[in-house]
């Protein structure tokens, strides 16, 4: 079998270009796959494939409503839908980062000045001062020792232990809800934190199927296994109360405490008011006296974020942001994360002292700021072009404005917790040398309820 032309396949067949290759006598020819053009399949047998796709259609599950967790309708604009729960595909994301860089592009240097002004006195109005409480269990114990870059450890570890002191893992009958779950990592390290002896229930929340899951191993060794579900869909469609696990004719009511890391963007949005709409549904016909007793969520990706998503417009309005200057808010944020930045500074710094230089490439490469951090993130170069026009804006006062920028996010949606009968607080749970994106958002019951 050979191919009639030198230009990859998969590549000719996803631009919409017919491939063909010669078996025997016999040509056959691959097409793009009618659900998902990203991939092909034999013309000849294209009933067979669009049978096995995991691309086809589905009918929607009963915990299926369209857009239900979004705020406000959608803008006319169209905004792509891979980034809607903070899961973007390459091409998307180029096409939002260049939209928003055309907006951005439209700002003057005195209106960029004119809005930081605006965002740092905002922050020093509604921003209180966070702490820092970097927690330990030892239900990542042995991954410790067998791992070689233990971050992702030291973050799972400081988030359990944080579910300890609020008591999240008191109760071994706990439906445990982890959004954004992708292989479940963080859920099978919770069942060993619960030690449930098959009494807890585990639902796996992802809009793209995994490969490498954990779901066999959150099940348990013992006879009696713990309960686990994937659902494959949407946070923005998510109905909570309608999942089959939570409903009252398939198990007794059990507490739900909702958990997840990282949660890019306008996940954390969508999931927020997924979980307030499944404590207002629930609250009159649940005997417990929250359906929901807690929330932790380490948060990640503000860039990410769209207005229509976020859950607290009363704070927006209250603090005069408006849609525009969101786009402003989300895009600057970025700057706490820029690997640009760094990099520069880092250049400078060891072309500044050669003798020293060994050393401060060694410390760069295991560094998170100097690029190696999974959430960094590449400067937005409509910003860039407007910052380096401003003297004052040099790369420490960018990163502490888009940390400014990430925290006024973040408070609104405390508040909006608050609003919904939480208490919440926001707590830097690692250092950022284990991670850039190094806030969790927890939240458990408000005691005055």
């Amino acid at each position: 079998m050979y191919e009639v032309t030198a230009t990859p396949a998969s590549d000719k067949a996803a631009a919409g270009e017919t491939v063909e290759s010669v078996e025997g006598n016999a040509i056959r020819k691959r097409i793009p796959c009618p659900f998902d053009p990203t991939h092909t399949a034999w013309a000849d047998d294209l009933k067979t494939h669009l049978y096995k796709c995991n691309a086809r259609p589905r009918d929607n599950p009963a915990q299926f409503s369209l857009d239900v967790n979004i705020s406000l309708p959608r803008p006319a604009a169209p905004v792509d839908d891979n980034t809607a729960s903070g899961v973007a595909s390459a091409t998307a994301t180029r096409t939002n980062r260049m939209a928003r860089s055309d907006v951005l592009a439209a700002l003057s240097k005195e209106q960029l000045l004119l809005l930081i002004k605006k965002i740092q006195d905002l922050h020093t109005k509604y921003v209180p001062e966070i702490r820092t409480l970097i927690l330990d269990h030892p239900a990542l114990d042995e991954r410790k020792k067998i791992v070689k870059n233990i971050k992702h450890a030291h973050q799972q570890a400081s988030l359990l232990g944080h579910m300890k002191r609020l008591h999240m893992l008191d109760d071994p009958t706990t439906c445990y809800v982890e959004f954004g779950a992708g292989r479940g990592e963080l859920s099978n390290y919770l069942k060993i934190a619960v030690d449930d002896h098959g009494t807890a229930t585990f639902i796996l929340v992802d809009r793209t199927p995994s490969r490498n899951k954990f779901d066999s191993a959150i099940l348990g060794l013992e006879d009696i296994k713990s309960l686990v579900k994937r659902h494959t869909m949407d946070i923005k469609d998510l109905v909570l109360a309608e999942v089959p696990e939570l409903r009252r004719d398939y198990v007794e009511k059990k507490p739900v405490v909702a958990i997840s890391k990282h949660l890019c963007g306008g996940a954390t949005d969508l999931t927020l008011k997924c979980l307030t709409n499944f404590q207002q549904s629930e609250r009159e016909k649940s005997p417990l006296p929250s359906p929901v007793k807690g929330i932790l969520i380490a948060l990640c990706c503000h860039q990410l974020c769209h207005h229509y998503m976020y859950p607290n417009q009363a704070f927006l309005k209250e603090i005069d942001i408006s849609p525009e200057e969101f786009v402003y808010l989300t895009r600057m944020s970025s700057w706490a994360v820029c690997i640009n930045q760094t990099k520069t500074e880092a250049s400078s710094t060891a072309s500044e002292d050669k003798e020293g230089s060994l050393a401060n490439n060694d410390s760069s490469a295991s560094s998170p700021v100097a690029g190696e951090d999974e959430h960094s993130v590449e400067a937005d170069s409509a910003l860039e072009e407007l910052g380096s026009h401003i003297p004052t804006l040099d790369s420490q006062a960018r990163e502490r404005l888009g940390q400014q920028c990430k925290r006024l996010l973040d408070i609104g949606r405390v508040r909006y917790l608050k609003e919904n009968g939480f208490d919440a607080e926001l707590v830097y749970y690692v250092d950022k040398e284990t991670s850039l994106e190094n806030l969790a958002l927890m939240a458990v019951p408000s005691r005055a309820e």
